[in-house]
């Protein structure tokens, strides 16, 4: 699933709320940063792999941390359905 994570190269992925009002997990180095407005990233976190992204946006949506924002939790919502069996496989 997705790119191999090079820390060597400073693969990683991030949590992203696009400006079309939906979650992406999106594969970065630290120059792409620049190209993402920063204020739309979910988390500070920079994750090894997509399951592991996955799996903190999950255990923030059960925690009820993205319900302040009704757009950005129907969009954790509708991101979280549709990947749901990746989480529990």
């Amino acid at each position: 699933m997705g790119w191999v994570v090079d820390m060597e190269y400073g693969v990683y992925y991030r949590i992203y709320f696009t400006s079309e009002n939906k979650v992406a997990i999106v594969c970065v180095q630290w120059f792409d940063e620049n190209d993402y407005d920063a204020d739309r990233f979910l988390s500070s976190g920079k994750y090894y792999s997509e399951l592991e992204a996955i799996k903190y946006l999950t255990k923030q949506y059960n925690a009820g941390k993205t319900r302040g924002v009704p757009v950005v939790n129907n969009a954790v919502q509708n991101f979280l359905g549709n990947n749901i069996k990746n989480i529990l496989d």
